[in-house]
């Protein structure tokens, strides 16, 4: 184990889904429910192309640095994606680090489909929201204990790295100082995930 010591927030997955969702505001238990009510599913799958394709597009309208598919290929089975899909469409993607020595599950990148013609543009929001929860749900059968949500900046400086502060909070994490706590192996995935700027966002 080595020494790592940051801030972020994090879900207890041991928890039921009862227990889950009791946590989680108002506002996003209504989200989960009108996007699965407006018919997005979620779904899980492991071709990074297809992964790299709609991540790139959102991060050239974002100003965020791109992904490819060799660096992923290094991650193997170290790196896992999801997708909030409606009609047949992307809406919401996800990739995800797994330390699975210590049961840990780190969200790393996420990104949002461009206006879709047909789409409510709500639905996008309602559907990352939803796929937040159906991951949880995921990794909890696949006997992870911790949804690590990526990171929390404390006082932070700007008020987009606000919103991503109380974005995370209202799906009833707690705020945790991470100290002694990550393998080596996944020591090294965080600072990839942050030498390449795509750590820590919803």
């Amino acid at each position: 184990m080595k020494e790592s010591r940051s801030w972020t927030i994090e879900n207890d997955l041991t928890l039921s889904e009862e227990e889950t969702l009791a946590a989680y505001t108002k506002s996003i238990r209504q989200q989960i429910r009108q996007a699965r009510e407006g018919g997005v599913i979620v779904v899980f799958a492991k071709e990074i192309s297809e992964f790299v394709e709609f991540f790139n597009d959102f991060a050239a309208r974002h100003n965020l640095n791109p992904t490819s598919i060799r660096r992923l290929e290094e991650l193997g089975d170290d790196c896992l994606f999801s997708y909030a899909v409606y009609e047949g469409q992307k809406l919401s993607a996800h990739s995800y680090l797994v330390d699975r020595p210590n049961k840990i599950v780190r969200s790393w990148q996420s990104a949002s489909g461009r206006n879709i013609e047909g789409v409510d543009k709500s639905l996008v929001g309602k559907a990352n929201k939803l796929l937040h929860h159906e991951d949880m749900k995921y990794f909890k059968s696949q006997g992870f204990e911790v949804y690590d949500f990526g990171g929390y900046t404390i006082d932070p400086p700007t008020d987009s790295l606000a919103g991503i502060n109380t974005f995370k909070a209202s799906f009833g994490g707690k705020v945790v100082e991470c100290k002694d706590y990550y393998s080596y192996p996944f020591v090294f995935l965080k600072w990839l995930g942050g030498l390449f700027g795509l750590v820590g966002r919803g």
